[in-house]
């Protein structure tokens, strides 16, 4: 009889730790659920956007100031199908066939980075990416791919995949402080 009463009491001390963890785990990704931006906020967001001085026929451009950030956004059927076509390539090949994140990607990238020895590999969607240049850090965390991933999942829950991919192109750094197409 003793055994089986230990036996039962270990059972509970299992569950009770397993349903403990649980619980705090659901709380933890409530808060931050809870905190993160929301994605509705792109549709009436400001972009800085350099000025442009034109000569008196509004024809020749004369002067870009510019700030931290030098941009001019274009609307998507506006960027030329070269530019989308070479992202996709380069960036994220199957955009359009996966969801918001791309477990066969990641799965990917996780492989070779193993097999090198160092991340050579992202495993990001192009929906992840601007997420992360568009709402959060750039810390390499858990808990940022989490938001990540979870800001993805709004994303594609808000907008198609031609406005992520528009609003992706408009938002990513090209180097100094050129950004956006």
């Amino acid at each position: 009889m003793k055994k089986s009463k230990k036996l039962k009491n270990l059972f509970l001390l299992t569950f009770g730790v397993i349903l403990l963890i649980g619980l705090v785990g659901f709380i933890a990704l409530f808060i931050t659920i809870n905190n993160l931006p929301s994605v509705e906020l792109l549709q009436s967001r400001h972009i800085n956007e350099s000025t442009k001085i034109f000569d008196r026929t509004g024809e020749v451009l004369l002067f870009e100031l510019y700030g931290e950030e030098r941009r001019t956004v274009i609307p998507f059927d506006q960027i030329p199908e070269i530019v989308k076509q070479s992202t996709l390539v380069i960036e994220d090949v199957n955009f359009y066939n996966h969801g918001a994140v791309d477990i066969k990607g990641i799965l990917r990238a996780a492989l070779i980075n193993a097999k090198t020895g160092s991340i050579s590999q992202g495993g990001s969607t192009i929906t992840q990416q601007f997420a992360k240049t568009a709402f959060l850090t750039l810390d390499r965390t858990f808990v940022r791919k989490f938001k990540e991933a979870i800001l993805s999942y709004q994303l594609e829950k808000t907008f198609s995949k031609d406005e992520i991919l528009g609003l992706y192109l408009n938002q990513i750094p090209y180097g100094s402080n050129a950004y956006g197409i």
